[in-house]
C-alpha cells in the first residue's frame, strides 16, 4: 500500500519518471495482494483496479451496479466506475445517491446500448453528478441537441475532461498540434474549433473544453483528481 500511495504522490507532483518506477513495483505488489485488496468486489464487478492500496474503480454492469450499490460502496471507496449493458438501467443508475462519490463516470465501453440525447439529458440534471470531474460518452449517439444538454447542465460544473469522440457532431475540444521529432505540443497550434466557440458564446466558459491549457495529462491521470 505504500508503494501505491507513493505512487499517487508521484502522479500529483508530475514527477512522470518515478512514477513509472513506482507503478512497475505497485502492480507487481498488486499481483500478490489482488483478492486481499479486493475485499470482495472482485466477485461482484468484471473489473476492478487499485489506488492507494484500495478499489477505486471498477467496471461492471449497470443492473448489477443499481442491485448491490450499498454493498459495492460500503467495501471500498469507488470513485471511477465504467458501466456496461445499460439499457433501460439509466434512470436507476442516474437515481442512486452513492454517484456523489464519483469523480470519473465512463459510458464509453458500451456501444450496444447508447444513451442518446435522451440519456444525456438525464444525465445533465442528475443532481447526485455534481462532483464529477470526467465523462466519458464516446459512440453513445450523441447529436448536438444533447451535447448542448451537457453545456447548459446546471449541475455538471466541475467536469474539467469530457470525452466525446464518435457522436453526432464534430469536436468542440481545444486543440493542439505534436512535434513528430520530440513528440511535444506545438504551442502556437493551439485552437478551439469553431463549435467549441459557439458553445462558449452561448453558454460561457466550460473548462472540458479546454484540456491542453489546463491538463497535464490527456485525458488526466485518475490519481490526479
Amino acid at each position: 500500500m505504500q508503494t501505491q500511495l507513493k505512487l499517487t504522490a508521484a502522479l500529483r507532483a508530475n514527477d512522470d519518471n518515478k512514477a513509472l518506477e513506482l507503478e512497475a513495483a505497485a502492480n507487481a505488489q498488486g499481483r500478490g495482494h489482488a483478492r486481499e485488496w479486493a475485499n470482495g468486489l472482485a466477485e461482484i464487478a468484471s473489473v476492478v483496479e487499485f489506488s492507494r492500496g484500495l478499489v477505486e474503480s471498477i467496471v461492471i454492469d449497470a443492473a448489477t451496479f443499481v442491485a448491490h450499490a450499498d454493498e459495492i460502496f460500503q467495501r471500498a471507496p469507488i470513485r471511477y466506475v465504467v458501466l456496461k449493458d445499460v439499457g433501460d438501467h439509466l434512470a436507476a443508475v442516474l437515481g442512486l445517491p452513492h454517484l456523489a462519490q464519483l469523480v470519473w463516470l465512463s459510458f464509453g465501453g458500451d456501444r450496444t446500448h447508447p444513451i442518446g440525447d435522451s440519456g444525456m439529458q438525464k444525465l445533465a440534471a442528475c443532481g447526485s453528478l455534481e462532483n464529477l470531474r470526467v465523462l466519458d460518452i464516446t459512440f453513445q449517439s450523441v447529436t448536438r441537441r444533447g451535447l448542448e444538454a451537457l453545456c447548459a447542465s446546471p449541475v455538471l460544473r466541475s467536469l474539467v475532461c469530457v470525452e466525446l469522440a464518435g457522436n453526432e457532431f464534430s469536436s468542440p475540444i481545444e486543440e493542439i498540434d505534436t512535434d513528430w521529432a520530440s513528440g511535444r505540443d506545438v504551442a502556437e497550434s493551439l485552437r478551439l474549433p469553431e463549435l467549441g466557440q459557439e458553445l462558449e458564446a452561448k453558454y460561457g466558459p466550460l473548462a472540458w473544453l479546454h484540456p491542453v491549457t489546463r491538463l497535464a495529462h490527456r485525458p488526466p491521470r485518475f490519481e490526479e483528481l
